[in-house]
């Protein structure tokens, strides 16, 4: 492929949309734009996989890239397989009964994104204006503040799971929710949040009881459009 090219095919995943090498982003950014606006048509609502390749993008210039994918043409970024846009390695991948699993060990910071076809588990934080995406469950061993989407194939029963849950937006499916502004701080401690007739809710639960019951408080997250 040509520097500075954009290669689009059909995989059984979707639409693939793979980056050429080169220095020139904005020769790069008008050739997406080309190449999309002549199957325009054909691409609306169709989930796509974005490969970077061996390009270098800064946070800023890859979010560019899923706009223009995302909001001028209708389609769905579902994953992107980075070169050198995040600091390290994808998620490195885990036998796991049902689901793959895919394992991050770091924190991820403003501007980044990890996203990965079955279960994702980030061991680390995960920062205001940083996103996790999985087609199935998203689990945070650490604090999560930026924005989850579980289930991005739309697998409802998909879950999000941090010891400390602060999103600015969790995505399950095709639901959409934020913390209630009134929820009061309450007891720290691991939160899960499932879909539950048609709406987010979180659970919170404590130390296991004697004969096996654990305490729980369930708060339902205001839906968010």
């Amino acid at each position: 492929m040509r520097k500075n090219d954009v290669l689009i095919k059909g995989t059984k995943e979707g639409i693939l949309v793979a980056l050429g090498e080169g220095d020139d982003y904005l020769a790069l950014k008008r050739r997406l734009e080309e190449r999309l606006g002549s199957f325009a048509r054909f691409f609306t609502g169709t989930e796509v996989t974005l490969e970077v390749g061996r390009r270098h993008l800064t946070p800023s210039q890859l979010r560019e890239l899923e706009e223009i994918i995302t909001r001028e043409h209708g389609m769905r970024v579902l994953r992107v397989r980075p070169g050198r846009v995040l600091e390290d390695a994808g998620p490195e991948k885990v036998p796991v009964e049902g689901r793959p699993t895919g394992v991050v060990k770091r924190t991820l910071r403003s501007g980044q994104r990890v996203a990965y076809d079955g279960n994702l588990v980030l061991f680390g934080d995960v920062h205001p204006g940083a996103e996790v995406v999985a087609s199935g469950d998203v689990v945070v061993l650490g604090s999560l503040y930026g924005v989850a989407h579980a289930g991005a194939r739309g697998a409802e029963d998909a879950v999000v799971a941090a010891l400390r849950l602060r999103p600015t937006q969790i995505r399950i499916g095709v639901h959409i929710g934020r913390p209630p502004e009134d929820d009061p701080p309450g007891e720290e401690g691991p939160e899960i949040a499932r879909v539950r007739d048609g709406q987010i809710v979180v659970e919170r639960y404590a130390a296991m009881k004697m004969g096996g019951q654990a305490e729980r408080r369930e708060t339902a997250w205001a839906k968010s459009s």
